[in-house]
């Protein structure tokens, strides 16, 4: 237990809209060096896109791939409704993405899996469980800070070169 307590507080406050200022990398380092071979392993499958249930995962990441499972069911049904003109009322999501940019909506659905593990954060400061929710935080941040609109634009253009 002692191990995370000085792991933890190496890590500087992740806040979201803001660039972190620890990488992936240098988080999977420091974790290598204050976790157990076991604990680390962990920490190197988790993935905001690795959503698949593993026996024996922490409660925490089990709860955050039963969270990502139910929002992506509900992005495809209500991407369904949507394309069949109709409309969606969900059944446990705020599903503000109807009139957004492709961006804005990324966005909108990032901030929507970080304020559900905030909510997992509540009693858990220097634990496991604390680590597995600060590195999904710190991917989901990564994520909103990889948009590059160049990047984008000209990708977008091979795309519908390549479509014609």
């Amino acid at each position: 237990m002692d191990k995370y307590y000085y792991f933890v507080s190496q890590l500087p406050a992740l806040i979201f809209d803001q660039k972190p200022q620890v990488s992936r990398d240098y988080f999977l380092s420091q974790a290598s060096q204050w976790l157990g071979e076991g604990e680390f392993k962990h920490f190197e499958s988790i993935s905001l896109n690795n959503f698949m249930m593993v026996s024996g995962e922490p409660k925490a990441l089990t709860a955050y791939k039963q969270f990502e499972l139910n929002l992506r069911r509900e992005l495809t049904l209500f991407r369904q409704a949507k394309q069949q003109g109709g409309s969606y009322q969900s059944s446990g999501f705020n599903l503000v993405v109807d009139n957004s940019s492709p961006l804005e909506a990324e966005r909108k659905l990032l901030l929507l899996r970080w304020n559900f593990i905030q909510e997992q954060e509540s009693g858990h400061h220097f634990d496991l469980t604390w680590l597995i929710l600060y590195f999904l935080k710190l991917q989901i941040l990564e994520r909103l800070f990889s948009f590059d609109k160049d990047k984008g634009l000209v990708l977008f253009d091979q795309l519908s070169v390549a479509r014609i």
